[in-house]
């Protein structure tokens, strides 16, 4: 009796848990969530900086400066960026200071450049800025102790910019999962090598990769191998050592099936489970190894590995690496043509999503040729639930987004 995809996929993401956090390189976190909060460890800026180029004076000594009626100056000295001040402004004279630079004591204001003459000996102060005007207070871009970036959030480009400017050259993350995918079938033939009688180019394991590296992971793919159960066990036993997660895509044939089913049951406890969910099907989940290391076996067939790697490969990643939610985000849209489904099945039907009159509108993709060519040209999938078999024209259906690209 087939299993409900709820219940099962509920089941093996409770099964799975984050990694061990690590403190790591800054560089290095790229792509991984952070294990707690990263907060500010001190004030930005440190001290007071001024905001343009100018000249730190009393405010007392340019009252009533203007464009008729200017003020001079006297300059005592420049101030550079990464310079602590060596003087301090006294009344009747002025610093002159770059933007960035520390402001020196004394000092009431900041003049911009374009409110004087520029000079560098003596300057003439042709407009009076408010107190503290131009001047950023210590703190005033961020305060110690502010959160920077929240626990759980999986790092970006800007999020390592933003923790290097608070001082920090390492982090606290959830590692990337290590992902080893072994393809095996005797059918199989690497990518690039010529094609015999009866074999087809391996395709479903190089999908997975690329997908669960997407998703984060630090995913490799094993060359395909044959239909032997000495080599598949040997191959398992020596990744183990690199691995998070196995994933196996089981082949085409009951025999490799049969070998499959063999090995990771030798090696370890793999249960297979009938799942009321096309294109899936028959999908294996346990723990292989001394060290029981989660394994996950999809069907070879391109269209199924697709759904899996969405649908039960990516969430599982994105529970390795702390991230939440888990799942991708679902939304309500009504349903443009027919599509035909196993009534005792749900359904996962590659699909496009358009913006309408104020409503989304999902059409079923196409599937002629290989079925790769229709997921490559969609962006969801239309979610035919158990019980309906026929998906009448507007019909409004569940829609998993796998891309945010609406027409």
């Amino acid at each position: 009796m087939s299993v409900p995809f709820d219940g099962f996929i509920a089941t093996l993401i409770e099964s799975i848990h984050s990694l061990e956090p690590l403190e790591i390189p800054l560089l290095e976190a790229m792509g991984c969530s952070v294990a707690s909060d990263v907060v500010a460890a001190a004030d930005m800026p440190a001290s007071s900086v001024a905001k343009v180029d100018g000249y730190c004076v009393r405010r007392s000594d340019i009252e009533g400066a203007s464009a008729s009626t200017p003020v001079v100056l006297p300059i005592v000295a420049d101030i550079e960026p990464g310079q602590r001040p060596s003087v301090s402004v006294q009344p009747g004279f002025g610093v002159r200071i770059t933007a960035g630079s520390a402001i020196p004591d004394g000092t009431q204001c900041v003049v911009p450049t374009e409110w004087t003459d520029g000079g560098v000996a003596r300057v003439s102060i042709s407009q009076v800025p408010t107190l503290d005007d131009f001047i950023m207070p210590a703190g005033g871009v961020v305060k110690d102790s502010t959160v920077l970036v929240p626990a759980h959030t999986r790092l970006r480009s800007s999020h390592l910019g933003l923790i290097a400017a608070a001082g920090s050259d390492r982090v606290l993350v959830n590692p990337r999962p290590r992902v080893v995918v072994i393809p095996v079938g005797s059918e199989l033939v690497e990518p690039g090598n010529p094609l015999g009688p009866g074999q087809v180019s391996e395709a479903s394991g190089s999908l997975i990769t690329a997908a669960l590296r997407d998703a984060g992971a630090l995913a490799f793919r094993i060359p395909a191998l044959p239909t032997d159960a000495r080599t598949l066990a040997a191959t398992i036993e020596d990744q183990l050592v690199r691995a998070d997660l196995v994933v196996l895509v089981d082949g085409a044939g009951a025999r490799t099936r049969s070998v499959v089913r063999d090995v990771v049951n030798r090696i370890g406890g793999v249960e297979f489970t009938d799942l009321a969910c096309e294109p899936i099907g028959v999908l294996g989940h346990g723990r292989v190894g001394p060290d029981a290391i989660p394994v996950v076996v999809v069907p070879s067939d391109p269209l199924a590995a697709y759904v899996a790697i969405e649908m039960i490969l990516r969430p599982v990643v994105r529970r390795m690496l702390g991230l939440e939610p888990v799942h991708r985000p679902v939304i309500r849209a009504m349903l443009k043509g027919t599509i035909e489904t196993s009534p005792t099945a749900r359904s996962f039907i590659p699909a496009t999503v358009s913006f309408d009159q104020g409503a989304y509108v999902v059409t079923a993709t196409p599937t002629t040729g290989h079925p790769l060519i229709a997921t490559s040209r969609s962006s969801a999938f239309a979610v035919v639930p158990e019980g309906v078999g026929h998906a009448s024209d507007g019909l409004m259906v569940d829609v998993v987004v796998l891309e945010r690209r609406f027409a």
